[in-house]
């Protein structure tokens, strides 16, 4: 279903198009400017879709930049965690030590 609402704006200007020049030849179409109008709704939705590309592509890369953050603060709490046990094993064998020497 996305996949149509994503190709669907130019397929169906293009067959705007065709059929507009199709009844043309038969002498029995839509004007020029029916013409220019139908081409001009093709390429704002051909934009369209380009900008959603677009879009599609900014939000893969956030997703990727939130990710890679998270793994730094996933990370940066885990060398804090092993600071800080290292810090109190260091105070443990300091206490320790004090007590032997008394």
């Amino acid at each position: 279903m996305r996949s149509a609402s994503r190709h669907g704006k130019p397929l169906i200007a293009s067959a705007l198009i065709l059929g507009a020049l199709a009844i043309s030849a038969v002498g029995c179409g839509p004007s020029q400017a029916q013409l220019e109008q139908a081409r001009e709704a093709q390429a704002k939705a051909e934009a369209a879709q380009a900008a959603a590309r677009q879009a599609q592509e900014a939000a893969d890369k956030a997703t990727a930049a939130a990710e890679n953050a998270r793994k730094a603060v996933e990370d940066a709490s885990a060398e804090i965690d092993r600071v800080s046990r290292h810090l109190d094993e260091m105070q443990h064998e300091r206490e320790q030590e004090d007590e032997d020497a008394r």
